[in-house]
Order: structure tokens, then sequence, then C-alpha cells
């Protein structure tokens, strides 16, 4: 509610109490587990989806990713891959291949911001091998056109977002797609290409 109210500080704040008293439970939990783990094998003392273990640690996870969406935001990347990478940490350790491969996304997007493509690819491409989300997804091909488009490698770059404009079947997505190949095609000078995709994202 702070965030959308735009007060940042705030929100960074609450985030941070809650975080204190969350990884607070975690090591409590963490203790608590080892003594019991004692004398059995590594297998029984695996944490179960939806066991308060669990969820208090996935818990966790995304409270760093809220604190580091803060901070991205905020154009402070540093912070903000801190906190990914803390998120990350949490989400291997609970084997949620999903919740890894957004936070993949997030740091992946993190360097495309701030320029550094060559890591942005690297945690794109981690984050596609990582999740099968469709969603997730058609976001990063959508991210790796643009940092191909802007290294000239622009044949690339048009045939990913025209095979996924072939594919989906979701509109949101293909409008959105359609936007970018047409902002590519302007640039380009290809303006009556840029004018037909343009008109089909017009919608979105």
């Amino acid at each position: 509610g702070l965030t959308e109210r735009d007060d940042i500080v705030g929100a960074c704040e609450h985030y941070l109490r809650a975080l204190e008293i969350m990884e607070s439970e975690t090591e409590n939990l963490k203790t608590s587990k080892s003594e019991k783990s004692q004398g059995r094998n590594t297998q029984s003392s695996k944490l179960e989806v939806q066991s308060p273990d669990y969820e208090n640690i996935r818990f966790v996870a995304l409270i760093h990713i809220r604190i580091g969406e803060l901070f991205y935001d905020e154009n402070c990347f540093d912070i903000a891959l801190m906190q990914y990478n803390i998120s990350l940490k949490y989400a291997n350790a609970l084997g949620d291949n999903e919740l890894a491969g957004n936070i993949l996304k997030y740091i992946g997007s993190s360097y495309h911001i701030s320029g550094n493509t060559d890591n942005a690819l690297i945690y794109y491409y981690e984050s596609l091998k990582t999740s099968t989300n469709k969603n997730n997804y058609t976001d990063i091909q959508k991210s790796i056109a643009k940092i191909l488009y802007g290294r000239g490698e622009k044949d690339s770059a048009y045939y990913i977002l025209k095979d996924n404009i072939r594919k989906t079947d979701t509109k949101c997505v293909y409008e959105a797609y359609c936007f970018t190949l047409g902002e590519m095609f302007y640039k380009d000078k290809v303006y009556d290409s840029a004018e037909i995709y343009l008109k089909r994202s017009f919608k979105s």
C-alpha cells in the first residue's frame, strides 16, 4: 500500500521490519530442524512444500524480492542485485524452480537496464533453463530480442519476435510483441511494416 502511494521509504521500513521478524523465525527453525535431524539422512530432513518451514523461508525470499524491486525502481541497481541474489539463495534452497526463474529474470533485467548486456544475457538464458513458466519465457525472449537488436544482430532479433508472435495465443503477449517489432521497424525506417505492427498493438 505504501509503495502504491510512492512512500518508498515507508515501504522499505516495513519490509525490513518484516524481514527482521521472519529471518529470526527462520534461524530458529533451522536450529530446531538441525537438532531434530541429527542421526537422520538428508532426504528425511528435506523441507516439504506447504510445510510451515517451507512457507516461512519462501516468504523471506519474497520480502527480499520486494525490497529489490523498490531499489530497482529507484535505479539503485547494486542494492537491487544484492537483494535479488539473497532471494535466489532461498529459492534454490527450497528447490523452487519457478521462483528461481523469476528472480534470475529480475537479475537479468537489472543488468539489462543498467547497460551490462553481457551479464543480462547470461541471467536471461539461465532463467529460461530454470523455469518453464510461459509468461517468464515470453518476457525474457522479448528482452533478449531487444539486446540483440541493440548489438546490431537485427536478423536474430526480428526472428525471435516474429516466431513468438506466430506461436502465441495470448492477446496481451501478441500485442506487446507487435509493439516491440513495430518499434524496431520504425527505427530502421521500414515504415510500412512499422505501421502494420504498431496498429496491431494499438489497443494494448
